[in-house]
């Protein structure tokens, strides 16, 4: 409901991520408490399966962002459920470039649309702001822990320490996780960036004529294109740093072993484990395509 850039870094670094640091912190309390820690776990993972399904039900596109980041909290309590706790401060950290750089490009799409916040009074938009599209598509893929993105690393090395310390419901149920994630993300890109243009169809109901669409795109109904000049290094150069920083923030090496305690697994599991996420993520994906690009409009 606030300005687009305090979303940006509330959801990104402050208030939502608290709690995660603060269990991680304390994470010795925790541990005279099995019950408690277990808990943790399953309430983080009823956490991303919630919030996982109230995204993909979501019409504005900064509320989609904001269960998305409810549900990535999620895998980070359940992470520290697991006693995770690096794998769950590690994605704490590659979710803040990757969200930031999310909820700032949707403040581009929105003021490209002049104030308009439902998907699906957008459409076909990669014409008209490819950069953003492409700042989009990165954050996207990035969430959805695409192969050399930052969230791949985190995500599924979360999903792998749950694994390898026994807690298959909660593996479970950050697998399916993934799944969600990967249908409601990319609902978003499909509908914003691909189909028909339903801004036009918005502008036609509005006046009448369909023949001055392009007139009312001018007068707030309809996308403006990417600014030019001075301004256009004002909008573009934070999506271009987070943009490499949710490629390349995976490699940046957290000093947490002289604060947070490693997990120690004596088998590594099957190594189908590990690249397991990938393929349920690109099912999501599919399924996404399937119903919002393939599925009659």
């Amino acid at each position: 409901a606030g300005p687009t850039p305090v979303s940006a870094l509330i959801h990104a670094a402050t208030m939502v991520t608290a709690g995660v640091y603060l269990i991680a912190r304390t994470h010795v309390l925790f541990e005279l408490s099995p019950l408690a820690l277990e808990c943790v776990g399953v309430i983080g993972a009823i956490t991303l399966l919630l919030a996982g399904f109230t995204a993909l039900m979501q019409t504005d596109i900064k509320k989609i962002l904001a269960y998305s980041t409810m549900s990535q909290i999620g895998y980070m309590f359940l992470a520290e459920g697991a006693g995770a706790y690096q794998p769950a401060v590690f994605h704490l950290m590659t979710h803040a470039f990757f969200k930031a750089l999310l909820f700032l490009s949707s403040g581009s799409v929105i003021l490209a649309m002049h104030h308009e916040q439902d998907i699906f009074r957008m459409g076909n938009l990669r014409k008209h702001i490819p950069f953003v599209f492409w700042c989009m598509l990165i954050g996207t893929l990035a969430l959805c822990a695409f192969p050399f993105t930052s969230g791949f690393y985190s995500k599924d090395e979360i999903l792998h320490e749950a694994y390898l310390a026994g807690h298959y419901d909660l593996w479970l149920a950050g697998l399916f996780g993934a799944f969600l994630t990967g249908v409601y993300s990319f609902r978003l890109i499909f509908i914003v960036f691909f189909g028909p243009e339903r801004w036009r169809q918005a502008a036609h109901h509005a006046h009448g004529h369909d023949d001055h669409a392009d007139d009312h795109a001018h007068h707030g109904l309809g996308p403006k294109d990417e600014p030019h000049g001075a301004k256009t290094l004002d909008h573009h150069l934070p999506l271009a740093v987070l943009l490499i920083f949710s490629i390349l923030g995976g490699f940046i090496h957290l000093p947490l072993d002289t604060v947070l305690p490693a997990a120690e697994h004596a088998d590594h599991g099957p190594a189908w484990i590990v690249y397991l996420p990938i393929p349920v993520s690109l099912a999501g994906i599919l399924v996404s395509w399937l119903l919002f690009v393939q599925a009659p409009q």
